[in-house]
C-alpha cells in the first residue's frame, strides 16, 4: 500500500504537467549481499520541468511548483511529494529528482 501511494503521488505529478509529450516509468531490482534486494523506480516525464529554485523546497510539505492558475485546475495542495518522500523513508528508501525547466523531471525511487 505504501508503495502505491508513492507511485500514485508521482505518477500523478508526471501526467498533469506533462501536457505533451510522454511520462515513463522504469523499475528493476538488485539482488544485495545479504540476499535481500533493493527496488529502484525512475519516473521521466517531458513536462514543463521544476526550476532551481523551486527544486530545493520540493519536498517540503504544502510547497507548489505550480502557479496559481496550475494548482486551481489540478488542485493540488503541496502533500503529495512530500508524503511520498515520508513514506520512501519509512521504507528505508528514498526518492530524488533531477529537472531542467522546459526539458522535464526524473524522478528515482530507491527501496
Amino acid at each position: 500500500a505504501r508503495l502505491m501511494q508513492i507511485l500514485n503521488n508521482l505518477i500523478w505529478n508526471a501526467v498533469k504537467y506533462t501536457v505533451q509529450g510522454q511520462v515513463e516509468l522504469h523499475a528493476y531490482t538488485n539482488q544485495r549481499s545479504n540476499g535481500a534486494a533493493s527496488l529502484y523506480i525512475r519516473i521521466a516525464d517531458t513536462g514543463k520541468g521544476i526550476s532551481e529554485a523551486s527544486m530545493a523546497k520540493l519536498f517540503d510539505r504544502f510547497e507548489l511548483s505550480a502557479t496559481n492558475t496550475e494548482q486551481n485546475k489540478y488542485g493540488s495542495t503541496g502533500l503529495g511529494l512530500f508524503f511520498a518522500r515520508m513514506l520512501a523513508n519509512h521504507m528505508g528508501g528514498e526518492i530524488a529528482c533531477s529537472s531542467i525547466v522546459e526539458v522535464g523531471s526524473v524522478f528515482m525511487v530507491s527501496l
